[in-house]
């Protein structure tokens, strides 16, 4: 069993999301120097991060009425082009 997810710099979000959502923890290795990195790697068990505080907060970011909500908000501000007909 895993203690996090290390991501890497510029790596994809949906297995950040997807990881948080089950609980686990996320190590941004982007954010982070090789020092930096193994030393968060070491200590992330002995933080003890809430699996159920981790899953919330993905779902108030992340469920899908949220992210449905966002989407419309998009497009309802997308200007619309008509196209003339001759």
């Amino acid at each position: 069993m895993a203690n996090a997810l290390v991501v890497p710099r510029g790596g994809e979000r949906l297995p950040s999301i997807e990881a948080m959502s089950t609980g686990l923890p996320v190590i941004d290795a982007g954010a982070l120097d090789e020092e930096a990195l193994l030393r968060a790697m070491d200590e992330q068990p002995a933080r003890g991060a809430d699996p159920l505080a981790l899953r919330d907060a993905a779902r108030r970011e992340f469920d899908y009425p949220i992210i449905a909500e966002r989407l419309r908000a998009l497009y309802e501000n997308v200007p619309l082009r008509r196209k003339e007909v001759a």
